[in-house]
């Protein structure tokens, strides 16, 4: 029986929010993950002991009350797959985890983290992945899940 889940981020609160979404997959032969491509995510793979964690930095602000774009991914498992794979890899293969930080906290800053002074026209304001890297800690490093 076909399966579907959508993973997405909903901004529940009353500000916009730069969003994080984190999904951790455990490495093995017969797991096979294919993350999504250009859907409005600055997107990385970092490879970590024992899985991958890939973070997707929502590419713009995301409004009150609004979604992420699906991030719809697709997990397999090999042909060859028996039971004993199915038990090596257990239930919690694969893990998933959002982040949101108000951006309105970020709005008078730069790229550099300095303020932006009233009336500049010129200076543009902090990109949200620089704003969660700053908030969270650099997506290289980052890791939710230990």
């Amino acid at each position: 029986m076909p399966v579907t889940k959508t993973t997405y981020a909903h901004n529940i609160a009353e500000e916009a929010a730069f969003v994080r979404i984190c999904i951790s997959v455990k490495e093995d032969a017969v797991l096979k993950y294919r993350p999504p491509v250009g859907q409005g995510y600055v997107a990385a793979a970092v490879p970590q002991s024992g899985y991958t964690l890939y973070t997707f930095d929502y590419a713009d602000t995301l409004a009150a009350g609004a979604k992420t774009l699906d991030i719809t991914m697709q997990v397999a498992l090999t042909k060859e797959t028996d039971n004993e794979d199915l038990a090596r890899i257990g239930t919690d293969f694969i893990k998933v985890q959002s982040f949101a930080i108000q951006a309105s906290a970020f709005a008078k800053l730069d790229e550099q983290g300095k303020q932006i002074q009233d009336g500049d026209t010129t200076t543009l304001p902090m990109k949200p992945e620089t704003a969660l890297n700053s908030a969270l800690g650099d997506r290289a490093t980052f890791n939710p899940f230990n």
